[in-house]
């Protein structure tokens, strides 16, 4: 089908349907969803289906909604600003990979002072204990490989996972005052990693490095 702007989605009445892949885990754990900590590369997301030392490829392609649309807006529960996705390619519309990508490019941002006096004196210590912790020798941080700024993320606290995008009606009414129909929940978790996701991990960021310092060469 063709490739909608989102106010002809709103003009049309449209509602946007999520591609199941970025859904929330669904309870039985069987359909297949993503599995992400934002703190680190998006090349480091993994597919349930995939094994444990595998980075995510197949379905990054795949459209993000149906209709397919050339921007989605995502909003977290938590006062950031919005993360606004534009599609790479205008002729596809957004696709699941624009989405990760775009999520980990805002994730990377600095923080602005105006960002930082929206949260409360509470909300505050906990990004600078998240700040601490994220640029520490901790197993699964990734330590010196952040920047000596605050970056977004740390804004998250301890809630870095991806949990899955979702709709989530009052809180888009709330944010934007409107029922904009191509804007989304980012669903952000706190997950604890067990010490095998853990060994996974650091063996898809070292296989990450080596890809880029093969770029390099070329």
């Amino acid at each position: 089908g063709p490739v909608l702007q989102p106010f002809l989605i709103h003009k049309l009445g449209a509602k946007p349907e999520l591609n199941p892949l970025l859904q929330p885990p669904p309870d039985d754990l069987g359909r297949e969803y993503l599995k992400w900590d934002m703190l680190h590369s998006p090349n480091t997301c993994q597919s349930s289906k995939d094994a444990g030392n595998v980075s995510w490829s197949s379905g990054r392609g795949e459209p993000a909604t149906f209709p397919r649309v050339t921007t989605i807006v995502l909003y977290i529960e938590r006062q950031l600003a919005s993360i606004q996705i534009n599609a790479a390619n205008k002729d596809i519309g957004v696709t699941c990979g624009d989405v990760i990508d775009g999520i980990a490019h805002f994730m990377r941002r600095i923080v602005t002072k105006d960002e930082v006096d929206t949260f409360s004196p509470a909300d505050k210590k906990m990004a600078v204990i998240a700040y601490r912790r994220h640029r520490s020798t901790a197993p699964g941080m990734p330590g010196g490989a952040l920047p000596r700024e605050m970056i977004r993320m740390d804004l998250l606290g301890p809630c870095s996972v991806f949990g899955g995008i979702q709709k989530s009606d009052a809180l888009i009414q709330r944010r934007c005052n409107s029922d904009f129909p191509c804007a989304f929940e980012l669903v952000c978790i706190q997950m604890p990693m067990t010490q095998a996701e853990i060994k996974d991990l650091q063996t898809r960021q070292r296989a990450a490095e080596e890809e880029r310092r093969r770029a390099r060469e070329r």
